[in-house]
């Protein structure tokens, strides 16, 4: 109860801390401001301030401006510097900057290393950059979302009005009714936008935050599989403390306490416990959400504790009483005579009843019916494989009671050939199907759900670098489209790590039919880089999307330049995606004076971590100008790799939670059994089993029902998973490579196993201190 709830709360806590913080950041420049001005209509831009200026009640309108621009090969969010009376927040060293300057955060010059004082190359996309003198150091933003981009403060004047982003800032005079000023202006200049500093901050704020609503939704996701998995547990806990009570249950009976005392009674324990849990979940998760918080940075803007908290702790609460009712309500099979019976009730077999098999049966054809449909239909995919797959979850989870006890008897096999304890522990894993299935099954959502993310994951990476690979048969293209590119860039790009091959690629004007267009050329070494690569001097390769409008695929076109012309035969190919492709002989042959334009290489390694050094170190050697570019299938796939890594280790470690629960259960399973078993293990004690064997008798049955709902969760998982990706991909019309990561599989089997080994190490010390004339001695 305490993690589940703690979980939950670190999200709600931590979230709305970097909300906060968001909204003070965005909210800044604006803060001081009485009026905000905002308009979509690029001929009110120069009016705008001459305009509102003549308004009554304005004391002062301010243009604020912002734009994205690089330093380097790395992008920089740039805004304008304040007057005074907006300024909104304070330098960490230097002052605010003038004409020819910039001020930068405290990041940006670390990663630049700069200092004040120093010439910073500063460029709008897509222009020459400029020098500046850095003379102030920013603090670092105080958000994960504000902080995704490095921040820099530059004069009004660097800004081109045309192409910023414009916001004008309205102080009013003295007793000046914003509303009526606000009216004012909007009769004034129509087709502007007019709001409250307080409006504008606030709609920043909701467009800003949406993606932080959708990680809210993911997270909370998980927290309610996390209270699923605890509620399952507490469950299976207050069915094997009612089968240990039983004797205390039924001399409570006797002596006149009835069925309704009894069931009370248990339920005021649930919620008793389920408080305690709540509350110290509760508390733990403030405190892991101002950690997480003050880790981030977002604290500085304060801590909020937002409402839904106490939703939490209602929730915990909730589920433990939900959990504890249906053992609860077993209380009434509970008769005065089970004080006299001296075997429990809960060691007594039950099998999996008729109606429970048939409906079992019935959900399970309901979603295979479901996931065969979800082949044939090419609408709708993703939706119908997911409730076939949530029926199919739901028929193993039923029919757990039937096959774990099964699967634990053939994995016993292998401990029962180690002697008499190994037998023991096979034959008393399985003594009451249903305690081993429950057991068992809080593992296997855990671990099913954390294969299910690793191998939806991997296949839906490996399909989409997969189409991302024949989408951009090239890896790494270095291009410019104005000067050309130094000569000897292709040797030191083929020296770099990583990197397989380098060819050069020229380019000229020229003619294809009506069309003018630049026509690039490929050096003979260009199959290096390129497999199967089809190309001579009379052949033109033209990319799929340039065909529908010039050309059709082995068509006789010329191409042209001046009073040159060359028969060529066009052939549809991805590598001309960028522009017409053909030998670097014809493209002479159309103009001697061809430009070095392009660089393409290859890369064998693609895994994640060597193309991201690979992509760093090709950045590092070409030319830090505004015209070059690198591109290629290589920079896409190192881009999306690395989403779905994060999105897979944030996932993983999320679940964590729940695996965590589950062990937990498996420990208290075992913990109550010893207690249950206390005169069975004196015995066997009497008989001559050492406590060492006591220990290794509970460990391997702890290990039995850890394998077994991990293997049964993997091989869940890997079909889940599976289906999720081929769903995914089918909606978008791409089609599904199956894979998954072995490693990590047998991570997972091996964690499971370790920690099911570390949870029976308690209820084994319990069991190994009994003494065996007293146990015995109890009647």
């Amino acid at each position: 109860i305490m993690i589940s709830v703690g979980f939950v709360s670190t999200i709600l806590v931590f979230l709305d801390t970097e909300t906060n913080a968001t909204a003070r950041q965005v909210a800044g420049p604006v803060s001081r401001a009485d009026l905000v001005i905002t308009t979509q209509d690029t001929t009110l831009v120069d009016k705008i301030n001459t305009a509102v200026d003549r308004v009554d009640g304005v004391d002062r309108v301010e243009p604020t401006y912002s734009t994205y621009g690089s330093i380097g090969r790395s992008g920089v969010e740039l805004t304008s510097a304040l007057p005074d009376r907006l300024q909104w927040q304070g330098l960490d060293a230097g002052r605010w900057p003038g004409e020819g300057e910039i001020a930068v955060s405290t990041r940006l010059a670390d990663s630049a290393g700069v200092s004040i004082g120093d010439q910073l190359a500063v460029s709008r996309y897509g222009e020459d950059s400029s020098p500046l003198r850095v003379v102030g150091i920013l603090p670092d933003s105080t958000s994960l979302l504000c902080g995704l981009s490095d921040q820099a403060v530059v004069a009004p004047g660097w800004f081109d009005p045309a192409s910023a982003n414009t916001v004008w800032a309205v102080t009013l005079d003295p007793g000046a009714d914003p509303a009526t000023v606000r009216q004012a202006i909007e009769s004034a200049m129509p087709g502007a936008s007019v709001a409250t500093s307080t409006e504008y901050a606030q709609m920043l704020v909701t467009d800003l935050t949406q993606g932080v609503d959708v990680y809210r939704a993911i997270l909370l996701v998980f927290g309610a599989i996390a209270l699923l998995v605890s509620m399952m547990i507490i469950s299976n806990t207050f069915t094997i403390l009612i089968a240990q009570r039983r004797r205390q249950i039924g001399l409570l009976r006797a002596v006149g306490a009835g069925v309704g005392q009894v069931r009370r009674s248990l339920l005021g324990e649930a919620l008793i416990i389920g408080a305690i849990g709540s509350v110290l979940g509760v508390l733990i998760g403030i405190g892991l959400g101002a950690a997480g918080a003050a880790a981030s940075g977002s604290l500085s803007a304060g801590l909020r504790l937002p409402p839904s908290l106490a939703a939490a702790g209602v929730a915990g609460l909730a589920i433990t009483v939900l959990a504890a009712l249906v053992p609860a309500l077993r209380t009434s099979a509970v008769m005065p005579l089970e004080a006299l019976r001296s075997a429990p009730e809960s060691t007594r077999s039950r099998p999996i009843g008729m109606i429970s098999a048939i409906g079992s049966v019935a959900v399970l054809v309901g979603g295979i019916g479901l996931l065969v449909w979800s082949f044939q239909i090419s609408s709708q995919v993703l939706l119908v494989t997911v409730a076939g797959s949530f029926l199919l979850a739901l028929a193993v989870l039923m029919a757990a009671p039937v096959y774990v006890p099964l699967l634990i008897k053939v994995l016993g096999v292998v401990p029962a050939r180690l002697g008499t304890t190994g037998r023991l522990a096979a034959v008393n894993a399985v003594r009451n199907p249903r305690r081993t299935a429950a057991t068992s099954l809080a593992l296997m959502l855990a671990v099913g759900l954390i294969v299910t993310l690793q191998v939806g994951s991997a296949s839906v990476k490996a399909s989409a670098v997969n189409g991302i690979d024949n989408r951009y048969p090239v890896p790494l293209i270095i291009s410019s489209y104005d000067k050309p590119l130094p000569p000897g860039l292709s040797g030191q790009l083929a020296a770099v790590t990583g990197v397989g091959a380098a060819t050069e690629v020229i380019s000229a004007e020229g003619t294809i039919g009506n069309t003018t267009t630049d026509i690039q050329g490929l050096a003979p070494d260009a199959s290096m880089v390129i497999n199967d690569l089809a190309l001579d001097d009379h052949t033109l390769l033209v990319g799929p999307t340039q065909a529908l409008d010039w050309v059709t695929d082995g068509q006789q076109v010329s191409l042209t330049s001046g009073d040159v012309q060359v028969p060529v035969t066009v052939r549809i190919s991805r590598v001309a995606d960028s522009g017409p492709v053909t030998t670097a002989a014809t493209v002479r042959a159309l103009d001697p004076r061809a430009k070095l334009t392009g660089i393409w290489c290859s890369v064998p390694d693609r895994t994640t971590e060597a193309a991201r050094a690979t992509l760093e170190q090709v950045n590092n050697t070409v030319p830090d100008r505004a015209d070059v570019s690198v591109g290629g299938s290589l920079a896409e796939s190192v881009t999306l790799n690395e989403v779905l890594d994060a999105l897979l280790l944030v996932a993983t470690v999320l679940l964590g939670a729940a695996v965590a629960i589950a062990l937990i259960g498996v420990g208290n399973t075992l913990g109550l059994s010893v207690l249950e078993r206390t005169r069975e293990s004196a015995l066997l004690r009497a008989l001559g089993m050492y406590r060492g064997q006591l220990r290794a008798m509970l460990a391997i049955e702890a290990l039995l029902l850890a394998l077994v709902g991990a293997l049964v969760g993997i091989l869940a998982g890997i079909g889940f998973g599976w289906l999720g990706a081929r769903a995914l991909l089918a909606e978008m019309e791409q089609p599904v490579v199956f894979a998954m990561s072995w490693p990590q599989t047998a991570l997972d089997v091996l964690i499971a196993a370790v920690a099911g080994l570390a949870a029976s190490v308690l209820p084994a010390h319990r069991a190994a201190q009994a003494s065996p004339t007293e146990a015995l001695a109890e009647v």
